[in-house]
């Protein structure tokens, strides 16, 4: 039976009566959390010529997982439940995290809306998705495609003009902010470069490698789960350091059947509907996202090789899921 998210499961929006943040005052630990992030960015900068290599090769590795985990967890839930009452303050710390993490956050929130639209489906009769991002997209016979071919060429395949062009036919002045943003994250790029441009080399080789760690969160989020049957559209894993430390990523399936639902509120959410999860066979791994080729009961890929419909060598814009 096919379970929509508004036949049951009804949870409580949390109240606040906060004057700054829109929801509870939990927000503000995402919002220290990615003030972190960003000091951290800039503070490589000033680290690079002051300590050994060996150091600024752990750091930059950081870098890369701390990409990964604040697009999953701290810019994720800022796109269903943005953090501030002010909208100068959401513009603003949506500014700060596309040049944290160096993507736009406008085009961010535009491609995973697409996401939740299409719910990681299957391709056409076409061949085409609606969800631009879905682990099907590239795949042969309906089945997902290989993990490290999503993984490392994702980042190259989404495409700018159409993500404009779809912010643009919805709302131009966001159209206008989203490439505000890339062009602030790529000038502050160009900036660091021109101050030193051994630190730039060294950082973009970890700027991709933290995106392409973003794309395999989101394949094992969805790898295994049922993309026609809404309550078991993602994939979950309950691990209770992994979702205290990435604000509740974690509860993947129970985020797709309720989008909106603020993320100290998911444990409630699932609470709620964990019966019919059962029923419906809810996909549940025992190790964090990012690790879910370890999981011991992942089932097998139908094709080993990697499949690659694009071009690797295009540029494009670097997205999450």
């Amino acid at each position: 039976m096919s379970l929509a998210s508004t036949d049951f499961a009804v949870v409580e929006r949390p109240k606040t009566n906060s004057r700054i943040f829109a929801h509870p005052r939990w927000d503000a630990i995402p919002v220290g959390a990615a003030l972190l992030h960003c000091a951290y960015f800039f503070g490589m900068f000033y680290l690079f010529p002051r300590v050994p290599l060996w150091v600024m090769l752990i750091l930059g590795f950081i870098y890369s997982v701390s990409i990964s985990w604040n697009i999953n967890g701290i810019s994720h839930n800022f796109i269903h439940n943005p953090y501030f009452r002010s909208p100068l303050l959401n513009r603003l710390f949506s500014i700060m995290e596309s040049t944290t993490v160096g993507f736009s956050q406008v085009f961010y929130e535009c491609i995973h809306m697409r996401h939740h639209k299409g719910n990681a489906d299957r391709p056409d009769g076409h061949g085409g998705t609606i969800d631009w991002i879905s682990i099907y997209k590239h795949g042969h016979e309906g089945e997902a495609e290989h993990p490290l071919a999503y993984t490392f060429l994702s980042f190259f395949r989404e495409d700018p003009k159409t993500v404009f062009k779809e912010l643009k036919r919805k709302d131009p002045r966001e159209a206008f902010w989203g490439v505000t943003e890339l062009a602030l994250f790529v000038s502050a790029f160009v900036v660091l470069g021109i101050l030193n441009w051994r630190y730039i080399c060294f950082l973009l080789p970890f700027w991709y490698l933290g995106h392409c760690l973003s794309y395999l969160n989101g394949y094992y989020r969805h790898y295994g789960g049922n993309p026609d049957e809404p309550i078991t559209w993602g994939v979950s894993a309950y691990g209770k350091l992994y979702n205290w430390t990435w604000f509740f990523n974690g509860y993947h399936a129970e985020h797709h059947f309720r989008p909106k639902v603020h993320w100290t509120r998911m444990q409630a959410l699932r609470d709620q509907i964990i019966e019919q999860q059962r029923k419906a066979g809810v996909r549940v791994i025992k190790v964090p996202h990012a690790l879910g080729f370890l999981d011991p009961n992942l089932p097998p890929h139908d094709r080993s090789e990697i499949n690659v419909k694009r071009s690797p060598f295009a540029f494009r814009i670097p997205t999450q899921h």
